[in-house]
């Protein structure tokens, strides 16, 4: 066994001194390698190098030629520039009279035209400002044709829809003084069977049904008081004066005016009627004011509850995807340390059978 134990380490030894001797043979073909590398990059550096500075004279080289020949063209320039200057030096005084008399000339003819086109763009400035005058007056008075038109259709509208308006809350004041009697009637009864009830069974609760109702009289009489104090407090709402509110404003002043001279005796009716109309336009007012900023609100926590789940569901998925990794960890490392034992016993064994 002791020999057999002697040649495995043996062979052990062989086999590591052969594979060092392959790892070495591979690393020093790469060390060759790289240097052959460097050493061709040196050479492509060294031509490109090289090829650059011939590149550069011989741009050195055309600039300075250019520049050679632009000072010889700058040279034959100022010569011909000199020339003519001295040629323009010998005229004669007569030659610059003659020059001047025609100068002359030449202005009163453009001095002239000028006048006569001047004539010319007044004569049609006038001419333009008189037509322009007339088209203005004539769409003013088409504006004002086409305005009274529709003021007029406007204020007939506006009296058919508050007709429309009266008619629907003289409905609805219908119906309600309909309930309010029907709910009378009901408590009535009640009021009756209860009556009858306390008489002949139940003598002993009438002094608390006296203080209960006590109690609910003072409730409703300080709601009362608190509802009128609010309304005392209030800020008076704005009255809108313009646009359809203002035409039908006119329209109903100017139909009272005569329903009033044809018969006088409704007037005060008709003025309590409005009244009582505006007080139910301001309360259903209030009340859909009301509505739309619970609406609004409704709207916005709706909003802020959905952008809340969103964010708890990222929240979420991100832990889970953590979890997941985590568990992904774990379970490696727990096939890692298995396989590593599953290894070490097949060493074992594998000695033993040896």
């Amino acid at each position: 066994a002791d020999i057999e134990r002697d040649m495995l380490d043996i062979k052990r030894a062989e086999n590591i001194a052969k594979k060092r001797a392959i790892t070495k043979q591979r690393f020093l073909e790469h060390i060759f390698m790289l240097k052959e590398r460097d050493q061709k990059r040196k050479a492509d550096l060294d031509a490109k190098i090289g090829e650059e500075r011939k590149n550069r004279w011989k741009q050195k080289e055309e600039r300075e030629k250019a520049d050679i020949e632009r000072a010889i063209k700058l040279a034959e320039l100022k010569k011909v520039r000199i020339k003519h200057v001295e040629v323009k030096e010998e005229r004669t005084e007569e030659q610059d009279e003659e020059e001047y008399r025609q100068l002359r000339a030449r202005w009163k003819v453009l001095d002239a035209a000028k006048a006569k086109a001047i004539e010319d763009a007044i004569a049609k400035k006038v001419a333009d400002d008189a037509a322009k005058a007339e088209a203005s007056q004539a769409a003013r008075q088409k504006a004002a044709e086409v305005r009274a038109r529709r003021e007029q259709v406007w204020a007939m509208r506006a009296e058919r829809v508050r007709q429309k308006e009266v008619k629907v809350l003289q409905a609805v004041i219908e119906v309600k003084k309909e309930r309010i009697r029907t709910v009378k009637l009901m408590l009535e009864r009640n009021q009756e069977s209860i009556k009858t009830l306390h008489s002949e069974r139940q003598p002993i609760f009438c002094a608390q049904l006296a203080r209960t109702q006590q109690r609910e009289d003072e409730r409703k009489a300080e709601e009362e008081a608190t509802q009128k104090y609010m309304e005392k407090r209030s800020i008076p709402k704005k009255v809108k004066r313009k646009g359809k509110n203002a035409v039908a404003k006119k329209s109903a002043a100017s139909k009272k005016k005569d329903e009033g001279e044809a018969a006088p005796e409704k007037s005060g009716d008709l003025a309590n009627t409005e009244q009582v109309l505006e007080g139910v336009e301001q309360k259903m007012r209030a009340k859909m004011d009301e509505q739309k900023r619970r609406d609004k609100k409704e709207t916005g926590r709706a909003a802020k509850l959905k952008t809340l789940e969103k964010e708890r569901e990222a929240r979420e998925k991100e832990h889970m995807k953590e979890y997941r990794e985590t568990c992904r960890a774990a379970a490696r490392e727990v096939e890692e340390q298995a396989a590593e034992r599953r290894l070490i016993m097949q060493q074992r064994d594998e000695e033993r059978r040896a």
